[in-house]
């Protein structure tokens, strides 16, 4: 009597497949497709993660948390497109730092910090037309 699952389902994933954690690559022995399914443990890296999906589908098995793929993917064709562009002008990671420093800027260039000055003078300061039509009169 009660409200138990029968003893054939219980503890299997809603998948009807066995689960098993995966922490380290070694967790991948023994494991059959067929039959099981993997959880990633919570304490792996977005780098570990993809190398444990990578596994995961050549092995072909389930995988009961992937996580979302996409940002991490748009992080590896951000560091490409940053290497081709470091290919192509030829300056390394701390160079470019110096130089935007140098620069005082960061990401900015300086055409944008000086038309945000120009703004602020024009805000701050009077108008000298303003000011000889006023002597004028």
């Amino acid at each position: 009597m009660g409200f138990k699952t029968s003893g054939s389902i219980r503890g299997l994933h809603p998948s009807g497949l066995v689960e098993r954690l995966v922490k380290q690559d070694r967790d991948f022995e023994g494991i059959d497709p067929k039959k099981h399914i993997i959880r990633l443990g919570h304490q792996i890296g977005e780098k570990k993660r993809l190398v444990f999906l990578e596994r995961a589908r050549q092995l072909k098995v389930k995988i009961a948390n992937p996580g979302t793929i996409e940002p991490a993917a748009r992080h590896v064709e951000e560091a490409a497109e940053e290497g081709e562009s470091k290919l192509q002008t030829g300056t390394t990671d701390t160079e470019q730092a110096d130089l935007e420093s140098a620069h005082g800027t960061e990401e900015g260039s300086v055409e944008e910090k000086s038309d945000i000055e120009d703004e602020l003078e024009k805000s701050t300061t009077p108008n000298v037309e303003e000011s000889e039509e006023e002597d004028n009169e």
